[in-house]
């Protein structure tokens, strides 16, 4: 018996629609797959070893174009395109799918902190300018990973060692070859030069050997040795000695007699995974071993000298002090510890998840990284010294007066290199939070810059930018910095319903907390900074005295059931203030119309002001000198959002009222001189003019804006955009004034000097930017810095 033939319950139509939908998504993920390849892989072409580039980060592409090559040149300063002309020979091109992004495994940094040399696993060396964030890329045509990188003591040149088995040294400035390529049998594991510059030794194959940089030749016999010794060598203070180094070994040769000049040392330990590390005083060379420890041998006898220094794991990193008196050990848990080596004991104690750890001040600090939180020790007594700082970025090295800390990273996003500089009392960077700045202003002066994040105020000075306040102020949450019109006192908001009054000039708290309404205020000083007004929503909330925080009234009327007050204006005097409320009907009869209240300040009475407002006021507020108000309302049927401004004086309207259609003006801010008044309504900002109601500025609010501030002398108005943009305009003609000025992430508030010079940003990432006006260049104290230190890396 045949068994029954299996019948599909789907049609031979719906076995096709589902064989098209596979065929339509397979093919969709093909040409993603090939859309993302093609668009990651920059177009660029191999060209000559020695053929050097200059860009702006992101580089350009460049093509090979004949057997002499021209390289357009890029510079960040100008702008201007130059030709650098090279005879050498041509190497075969490679296909754009062949040339990978950027990515610099090795890196060194200059002297004088200008330049810095990077180099990737495709034997490309790049010369970075921190000055115009520009590189000079140096291409290799045979695709090779440079091993080693080494910057002469005056900075001019470097020296690279590739795993094509050649060395070359480079200029420093111009990115030209000054040697020839210097062969060798095997790859260049390490390259140093003499003190003088002109000459190089170069470990290769377990042979040193001495060169002439200008001519490649050999100035010395081959210094040969059998067994090991193939991780890097170093040169003694008088230039005769070459010690040659591995994780397990060490042995110092004559240079000019290539015979040894030292006792061989070797470790008993099988395996280590920790650089031997030479002492300042080259006497004495410490060695990881494979039991955990460490111990130090006597160059000379190449005899230990000191007892095993035990760790909780194979030690990772092996550092003398620069007196050479202490010994510091890291091991691979990151636990750091610190042995006295005229007692051979610990000092100190351990130190866990210690990811940076560097000696200061003579040896008698340590500056030690646990997992970003970065503090200043006392070795002596084992207690920290000042304030510790959260640090998400790793330290590159100290400056030789051991005043700052240097950065040293590639940012991928950007593809650009930057650098910074850590004060080191301070722990703090110019301009810089460890969280996002909620805002940034000027003093009233302009001589300072104060600084507001989620857990961190400070005050800058705006010449060095470094900090005036000794130490991080109290946490801010839901802040908005307020100043006294006098510019001697700060009003912090540390919490939704507290806030304290600082003084400016020493940081130190002038009054208590101030328990703010259990509604959310706006908080004023009055013209003479002695009060202090919060007025809110539902009523006149409080009064304080500015200098010594107490309450000298609180809530100057109680409204009945029947009224409740929808929004509240404070004269800049302090004596007045205007309140609006009005009667919610019964349910299904009609509203009453609204009443604006004046109040007085001093005897808690009000009057009616013939000012009538139909409906819910969306934001109301005096101008400067307290002679208008403007308020932003919403109409009668059919409801739409309106503005207007009054005389406070015979309480008339200046112009007749504007209807803004679906814009509703929920923040309203007069300009300095009360000439201009901005209307922001969620993104959209519209300027009027006081007197005649004429809307200026069409060009500026066209894009969304976020932010916005006038100039001290209202001429200019500042807006940021949901771009990340940021451009100052001119109120009157329109025009922006200077470029526009970019920023990394979103920025959070913008503000312009008293003297009409500098624009203040603040951003997501924590940094507070200083821009000219004019030119559109950031303040980079960082490289002012740089210039002062010189030579002092």
């Amino acid at each position: 018996m045949t068994k029954p033939r299996y019948r599909s319950r789907l049609t031979p139509a719906q076995w096709g629609m589902i064989i098209a939908i596979v065929i339509s998504v397979l093919t969709f993920v093909g040409v993603l797959n090939w859309a993302q390849q093609h668009e990651s892989q920059p177009s660029t072409q191999a060209v000559s070893p020695t053929i050097s580039q200059q860009h702006k980060a992101p580089a350009k592409p460049t093509q090979a174009v004949s057997q002499t090559i021209s390289a357009q040149t890029v510079s960040l300063r100008d702008a201007q395109q130059k030709t650098v002309q090279n005879t050498a020979t041509q190497s075969p091109a490679k296909s754009d799918n062949q040339q990978p992004d950027y990515h610099p495994l090795k890196r060194v940094l200059s002297p004088d902190m200008k330049k810095v040399v990077t180099a990737d696993v495709h034997g490309k060396l790049r010369i970075w300018d921190m000055d115009t964030e520009g590189f000079t890329e140096i291409l290799s045509s045979d695709n090779k990973a440079i091993e080693c990188l080494c910057i002469s003591p005056d900075g001019q040149t470097f020296a690279a060692g590739s795993w094509d088995k050649t060395a070359r040294v480079w200029d420093m400035n111009s990115g030209q070859a000054i040697s020839p390529p210097i062969k060798h049998d095997e790859h260049v594991a390490d390259v140093i030069f003499t003190a003088s510059g002109q000459r190089i030794l170069t470990l290769s194959d377990r042979k040193v050997q001495y060169w002439d940089i200008q001519t490649g030749k050999r100035l010395a016999p081959v210094i040969e040795v059998n067994n090991y010794f193939n991780d890097e060598i170093q040169l003694s203070a008088d230039g005769k000695i070459v010690y040659i180094l591995d994780k397990m070994h060490a042995w110092g040769w004559d240079i000019q007699t290539a015979q040894p000049a030292t006792q061989q040392i070797k470790t008993k330990s099988r395996r280590s995974a920790c650089r031997s590390v030479m002492s300042h005083d080259q006497t004495r060379i410490g060695f990881g071993l494979d039991n955990n420890s460490a111990r130090i041998w006597d160059t000379k006898t190449g005899k230990p000298i000191s007892p095993e220094f035990q760790m909780p794991a194979m030690v990772l990193k092996i550092v003398f002090s620069p007196d050479d008196r202490y010994l510091m050990l890291i091991d691979y848990d990151y636990n750091m510890r610190i042995w006295d080596l005229r007692t051979f004991k610990p000092v100190m104690g351990t130190f866990e998840k210690t990811q940076q750890a560097f000696f200061i001040h003579q040896s008698k600090q340590v500056l030690i990284n646990q997992k970003h939180q970065c503090a200043v020790w006392d070795i002596q007594t084992g207690k920290p010294v000042g304030t510790a700082n959260q640090i998400d970025r790793k330290i590159y090295g100290l400056t030789a007066d051991e005043k700052y800390m240097v950065e040293l990273e590639y940012l991928f996003t950007k593809k650009t290199m930057e650098t910074g500089l850590w004060d080191i009392n301070t722990m703090t960077r110019p301009l810089t939070l460890p969280s996002s700045i909620n805002a940034a202003c000027f003093t009233h002066d302009g001589k300072q810059i104060l600084t507001v994040g989620y857990k961190t105020t400070r005050l800058w000075d705006r010449q060095t930018g470094k900090p005036d306040w000794p130490q991080q102020i109290v946490p801010t949450y839901y802040s908005r910095p307020l100043f006294s019109p006098d510019g001697q006192k700060l009003l912090l908001e540390i919490h939704e319903d507290k806030a304290q009054i600082y003084d400016v000039k020493t940081g130190k708290q002038l009054t208590s907390e101030l328990l703010l309404p259990a509604h959310k205020s706006d908080l004023f000083f009055t013209n003479d900074s002695e009060k202090l007004i919060a007025a809110q929503q539902r009523i006149i909330a409080k009064v304080w005295d500015a200098n010594t925080g107490k309450v000298l009234r609180e809530h100057l009327h109680a409204y009945d059931k029947e009224y409740v007050t929808n929004r509240a204006a404070v004269s800049p005097d302090g004596k007045y203030a205007i309140t609006h409320r009005f009667n919610p009907p019964p349910f299904g009869e009609r509203r009453t119309s609204p009443k604006l209240e004046r109040w007085d300040m001093t005897t808690g009475r009000y009057t009616l002001i013939p000012i009538e407002i139909q409906r819910y006021i969306d934001s109301i507020r005096f101008s400067p000198d307290g002679m208008h108000l403007a308020i932003g309302y919403e109409t009668p049927r059919p409801y739409l959002p309106a503005f207007c401004v009054w005389d406070m004086n015979s309480f008339k309207p200046l112009f007749e009222p504007i209807i803004l259609g679906k814009f509703h003006a929920h923040q309203l801010q007069f300009s300095e001189n009360g000439q201009w008044v901005c209307l922001n309504g969620s993104g959209a900002i519209r300027i009027f003019e006081v007197a005649t109601g004429q809307q200026m500025a069409i060009k500026a609010t066209e894009k969304s804006c976020e932010k916005f501030t006038f100039s001290p002398d209202s001429q200019s108005i500042a807006m940021s955009y949901w771009n990340n943009t940021v451009r100052v305009w001119d109120v009157q003609t329109d025009t922006p004034v200077g470029p526009q000025l970019k920023h990394p992430v979103d920025v959070t508030s913008v503000a312009i000097s008293p003297d009409g010079k500098w624009l203040l940003t603040g951003c997501d990432d924590g940094q507070a930017r200083l821009w000219d006006i004019k030119t559109g260049k950031c303040r980079d104290y960082y490289k002012d810095l740089v210039l002062k230190l010189g030579q002092s890396f």
